[in-house]
């Protein structure tokens, strides 16, 4: 019954997560059926109960359901009964608990899951793991039957400088906030800080995007040992890696899709189409750059008779221009600014002395011309006080 019942299980690439899912559903009172081929494992990635508006009069049917209304999630129960399980058969009956003494909510409507198929060794799982390239999943270590600790486990994901990182949670079963504090809890950050924390479990998806080629994310807990899942994650890299760099090239410009190459001095790129250039720019595409040859020598390349004279005079000047713009660049850095800057401080300098001297000079000049005019109008007597009388004997 359960491998006949896989033909309704249907295939769903979706480019934006990098994953390819596959999609089972099923009306409430059916079983959901989920399964993947013999080394796999299942994983889930989303899953949520769909109603209609109205109230059917006759029995669900998948095919012409109407998914008018999304009544919400059912993630949670679907990973703990089918994540790293080959094959899983989920009856919300039986799987969700009190599911039975809450008919109006779970009595209609169907149950819509999205999962993918893994490798059952597929996965970073230890802690002080390190996980790079173009994608792939992260495990607590124990996951999905235990987590442990008490000491921090770290799990890093590191890409070329110039990509950033896209972590989807599709999974996160730790212990509950005690009095609004996490106490077990995980941890995605960067360079910038803390980019997400969480605890508890987790009901929908949750994607992070960074801003830096590096993220680490960090389980915390204080126990040694917890019987609940941990968390699962999917990493996939946003923006090119490194791009190649052909012999005697540098970069000139380059961010996460496009990049510009030069060639060193007396250098030239040489295409296939028998095209000469002194610089090649480049368009990453699908996470790949575009092959480059090395850079061939403009002598050697004149003398086969792949460039005219012309043609080498005018790569040569690029050369040229190119090596005079770099010694004129270091010129002005090392000797020009700083001899600007002085200048600048002595004539400041000098500026402020002749201030001060032309101040001090008004000052004397103007005490000189009021001491003279002291001396040549002296004050005269107060009359007020008149001169005594000599008195007579």
């Amino acid at each position: 019954m359960f491998i006949a019942n896989l033909e309704r299980i249907k295939r769903n690439h979706v480019p934006a997560a990098g994953l390819e899912l596959r999609e089972a559903e099923a009306c409430v009172d059916e079983s959901l059926l989920l399964g993947c081929m013999r080394g796999q494992e299942i994983v889930v990635v989303s899953a949520f109960l769909y109603s209609e508006m109205m109230s059917r009069d006759v029995p669900c049917s998948v095919p012409s359901y109407n998914r008018q209304h999304m009544k919400g999630p059912v993630l949670h129960y679907l990973n703990h009964k089918c994540t790293s399980e080959q094959r899983c058969e989920f009856n919300l009956w039986d799987d969700v608990p009190g599911a039975a003494n809450n008919l109006s909510y779970w009595q209609q409507g169907i149950i819509v899951a999205r999962y993918a198929c893994i490798n059952e060794s597929e996965g970073v799982q230890w802690c002080g793991g390190v996980a790079s390239g173009n994608s792939g999943w992260l495990k607590s270590p124990g996951y999905p039957k235990l987590y442990m600790g008490p000491d921090p486990c770290v799990i890093s994901v590191q890409l070329d400088p110039g990509q950033r990182v896209a972590v989807t949670f599709t999974d996160i079963h730790l212990k509950e906030s005690e009095n609004g504090v996490c106490r077990d809890n995980v941890t995605l950050e960067d360079a910038t800080g803390v980019l997400l924390q969480r605890c508890g479990t987790l009901h929908r998806t949750v994607q992070v995007l960074t801003e830096q080629h590096v993220a680490n994310i960090t389980l915390h807990t204080h126990l040694n040992m917890v019987p609940a899942r941990g968390f699962l994650a999917y990493f996939k890299a946003i923006g090119c890696p490194s791009p190649p760099m052909p012999l005697n090239s540098s970069v000139v410009f380059r961010n996460s899709t496009h990049a510009e190459l030069v060639c060193k001095d007396g250098q030239a790129f040489f295409s296939n189409d028998g095209e000469a250039s002194k610089y090649v720019k480049l368009a990453c595409e699908d996470q790949q750059w575009p092959d480059v040859r090395d850079c061939v020598d403009l002598v050697t390349l004149l003398e086969m008779g792949h460039i005219s004279h012309f043609q080498f005079a005018r790569l040569y000047n690029l050369t040229t221009y190119a090596a005079n713009t770099r010694n004129t660049g270091s010129l002005v850095l090392d000797l020009i600014v700083p001899v600007v800057v002085m200048s600048v401080l002595v004539l400041g300098n000098v500026f402020i002395i002749l201030i001060i001297f032309y101040c001090r000079r008004a000052v004397k000049a103007g005490s000189s011309d009021e001491w003279d005019s002291i001396k040549s109008n002296p004050e005269p007597p107060d009359e007020s006080d008149p001169a005594p009388v000599p008195s007579r004997v």
